[in-house]
């Protein structure tokens, strides 16, 4: 099993990731044993950066080396040059440990400006230095000087095609202790993909008829050997081992325990299965305790505010930390309003107050004779601030199902024809943007199993958002797993209107394969994971290694509150028809007395999430 010296698993924007990829799987070494590995090194001449590259030259060949257990690709090249009279010279690395800058005379950008010396391992190169790669029993060890990477790589001078000959050329006389080497060589060749061209007629014969001769050996055993043979190529898959590498090894661990007795006895990477198993427990346990602190220690910040937005009352009043009376001091502000419009021309200020009351047990339709609610089925003024009020208003007459039928049938009519052709939604302009379609998401989300054409607005917003997330084919090189804004800056709230609406919609954003993404390098990160990236400590940035940022707080702590709902099978974010309001039954109106302090330690723990959610809207509003 390959594996990084004394690595361990690395946190990393609050995702666990540990590496467990393998190419060829050899034996692991038990410590104070020594290792056998096969070491080739391939030079070329210093014809420096004017004269073209003719052919690079075998300076070694497919050697046997004996070293200790625990030694590196270090230390073999070393052992290696002490031998034959070869110089090195070892760099520190940017990213842990030393490579080889210089062998036999021969140094970095000596023959154009990124040449230089690499290495494989097994005929792929690792993700670590050569001096932090801990070798095993069996490894087929390949360092090389690489004058152009991209014009290597895929020719006939591929690390993965050299292997694959040397693999072929070292089968010899084909026994039952071939089989290893034999499976190992037609999975390595079965890579090769159209590198294959390059392997001649007589290497590719003399791999099946090994192939051949190993099934004559093993008689009626062929047939379970060769299933044994596919698990084992299912285990290798399953490559760099992360949190989100559940699905894969539990599909692999069903295949394995499906074997008959007999098959299982033919499996060789078992141990390999286990190891993930073991590692993959071990990252969700940590990612676990990760977000746990995080949610933790972001909820108690806010609760020690002396002055609480009403964001933030209504995030803590959905994750039950505000204190009985806690929203008093709300209410009476409220009470003092001039009239049910709390703003001539944002509807957005109206929707604010509706879902802060309502988490906190307050019917807005009643607060001293005032109706909250009533401006918010006035499409013409909801309209009056884009699509941002039709969005926020539908979300707060849906989360305890206020205004009539026809008012929000209107506002979804609203909503769905102002979706972009590619799926998505935006404050002004054609170019979707992740947070507006995130929100629009949200607020369809109650209507998307009874309104054909709303399930299928949700649908392609869905898709959009997905092929919108940062993975290794998006033009920033950083914020892998999160959502930009329109100016293609990766952000705290753009991420964490997506995780919300994906938790409005019953998405897992930390489970859900299409909102995962890889990094090009093994990493993998899904939407939490990339909100979790910026937080700061007790808060969260807007921008990757910025300061603690008020609004990005509260969004990221109602994301984080929807993503505890729907772990425990709670109604979402939005959804809060269980409340009553001062004593009454959910859903019947009351009329709390003037000066009446509300019980809403009674409403405590009920649901999480609500209250940051308001967050987004703000800015938002602010846009508008």
């Amino acid at each position: 099993m390959r594996k990084a010296k004394r690595a361990g698993a690395l946190l990393l924007c609050g995702a666990i990731v540990c590496s467990m990829a393998s190419a060829g799987f050899p034996q692991v070494s038990a410590e104070g044993t020594d290792i056998t590995v096969t070491f080739t090194l391939r030079g070329d001449e210093k014809h420096g950066k004017d004269t073209p590259h003719t052919a690079y030259q075998n300076w070694v060949w497919d050697e046997s080396y004996t070293l200790p257990a625990g030694s590196t690709v270090y230390d073999l090249i070393e052992r290696e040059a002490k031998e034959n009279g070869r110089s090195t010279q070892w760099t520190e690395s940017d990213y842990g440990g030393e490579y080889l800058s210089a062998c036999g005379g021969l140094a970095e950008s000596d023959n154009a400006a990124y040449s230089g010396w690499m290495f494989a391992v097994n005929g792929q190169g690792p993700s670590v230095s050569m001096s932090l790669y801990e070798l095993s029993d069996g490894e087929n060890v390949l360092v090389y000087y690489c004058d152009d990477y991209y014009s290597l790589m895929g020719s006939a001078d591929d690390p993965a095609v050299i292997y694959v000959r040397q693999s072929i050329a070292g089968i010899g006389a084909v026994t039952t202790d071939s089989r290893r080497r034999i499976e190992e060589t037609r999975e390595a060749y079965d890579n090769l993909g159209p590198m294959q061209d390059y392997l001649t007629a007589e290497e590719k014969k003399t791999l099946t008829d090994a192939e051949s001769a190993l099934s004559s050996l093993y008689g009626a055993d062929a047939a379970d050997l060769q299933a044994a043979e596919q698990v084992d190529r299912r285990i290798g898959s399953i490559g760099t081992v992360t949190a989100h590498s559940g699905p894969v090894i539990e599909e692999v661990r069903e295949e394995y325990d499906a074997l008959t007795g007999n098959q299982k006895k033919y499996v060789d990477r078992l141990a390999v299965l286990e190891a993930a198993e073991e590692t993959l427990l071990f990252l969700q346990e940590q990612g676990q305790e990760n977000f746990d602190t995080i949610f933790r220690e972001t909820g108690d910040a806010l609760l020690l505010q002396e002055e609480k937005s009403d964001w933030v009352l209504l995030g803590l009043a959905r994750a039950g930390k505000l204190p009985e009376n806690g929203g008093q001091a709300y209410l009476t502000a409220l009470r003092k309003a001039e009239s049910e419009k709390l703003s001539a021309t944002k509807a957005t200020e109206n929707a604010r107050a509706v879902l802060t009351l309502t988490a906190l047990g307050i019917d807005p339709r009643d607060v001293d004779g005032k109706d909250f609610t009533r401006p918010l089925t006035d499409l013409s003024y909801v309209q009056k601030q884009g699509i941002n009020g039709p969005i926020w208003a539908l979300i707060a007459l849906s989360c305890h199902e206020y205004g009539d039928e026809a008012a929000k049938k209107a506002l979804i009519d609203s909503i769905l024809t102002a979706q972009l052709a590619d799926g998505g939604w935006a404050l002004s302009g054609d170019r979707s943007e992740a947070d507006v379609t995130a929100m629009a998401l949200t607020a369809l989300a109650p209507y998307r199993d009874t309104d054909k054409a709303v399930q299928a607005a949700v649908e392609k917003g869905v898709s959009l958002l997905s092929a919108m997330q940062v993975g290794p084919e998006s033009p920033t090189w950083s914020g892998y797993g999160g959502f930009a804004d329109r100016d293609g800056t990766v952000n705290a709230e753009s991420c964490a209107q997506v995780v919300t609406a994906l938790c409005s919609l019953g998405i897992d954003p930390d489970a859900d394969e299409r909102f995962i993404k890889g990094d090009g390098y093994g990493g993998q990160y899904s939407a939490l994971d990339a909100l979790l990236a910026f937080y700061t400590g007790g808060g969260f940035a807007h921008t990757a290694y910025g300061q603690t940022d008020g609004l990005a707080t509260e969004q990221a702590y109602y994301a984080m509150t929807a993503v505890v709902r729907l772990k425990n099978g709670q109604a979402p974010l939005f959804t809060m028809t269980e409340i009553g309001f001062a004593g009454k039954e959910p859903g019947e109106p009351s009329t709390p007395a003037a000066g009446d302090g509300t019980d809403v330690g009674a409403i405590l723990g009920m649901t999480v999430l609500c209250g940051a959610l308001c967050v987004l809207m703000h800015r938002k509003a602010r846009r508008a």
